[in-house]
Formats: structure tokens, sequence, C-alpha cells
């Protein structure tokens, strides 16, 4: 489960955030995933509970933002959603998808979805 990384580098971050603002607990702590990580909100979640233990986070309360994915053609400039992605299952069992242009059939760029940020930390001093 890639999950776990994730959250774990997102968890490292929002730590160290808190103590440079010399935060005596998290209360929140929003992240946004883009839907190119594939990443599944359940795990993600399971991941932040299993995760945040024993830090200053354990308890906060994790909110994800998804963001949607945007890719362009570099062939014929076609530009748009990424509606063909395969579900979360099909990912990690065909590895990446290669997606092509539904105007030329040349492969997209991704221009978007593969966000993975700390958004906002709500702490109390």
């Amino acid at each position: 489960m890639h999950e776990f990384s994730i959250i774990q580098n997102m968890i490292r971050h929002a730590v160290e955030e808190a103590d440079k603002n010399k935060a005596k607990s998290v209360k929140s702590l929003t992240i946004q995933l883009g839907e190119m990580l594939f990443v599944s909100e359940d795990a993600a979640q399971l991941a932040f509970e299993t995760l945040s233990k024993g830090t200053i986070l354990e308890g906060a309360k994790l909110k994800v933002e998804h963001v949607h994915s945007h890719v362009k053609c570099p062939n014929c400039g076609y530009s748009g959603h990424a509606d063909d992605l395969p579900s979360h299952e099909e990912f990690h069992s065909a590895g990446i998808p290669m997606l092509e242009c539904p105007e030329c059939g040349a492969f997209l760029e991704i221009e978007g979805g593969q966000e993975c940020t700390v958004k906002n930390i709500v702490i109390t001093k």
C-alpha cells in the first residue's frame, strides 16, 4: 500500500511545521491528493491513524481534498480531464497507465492530478 509512504511523508512535514510553530496539539491536517496517485482514501485514513500514533498529530482529523487530473496531447494540443483512468485496483495490477489522446491516439502528458501536498494544519498553542 503506497498510501502509507505518502501519508508518512505528510505526517513528517506536519510534525516539523507544528514544532516550528510551537504547537501543543494539532486539531486537523488538510491534504491534497491528485487522482493520478491512485490513493484510496480509506487506506490513507488508516495510514494516518496508524502512523500518527505517538506524535503531535495523534487524534487529529485528516481531511482529504481530491485534485482532478488534467492531461494534454503534445501532438494535436488536446487538453482536458483524463476520463478513462483505471480504477484503484486496475492501477495496482497494471502499473502506471498510458493514456491515449481521444483525438489523435498519441500518448498524453499529465499536467495535473499528481499533487501530494499538505494544504493546511490547524494547531493549538
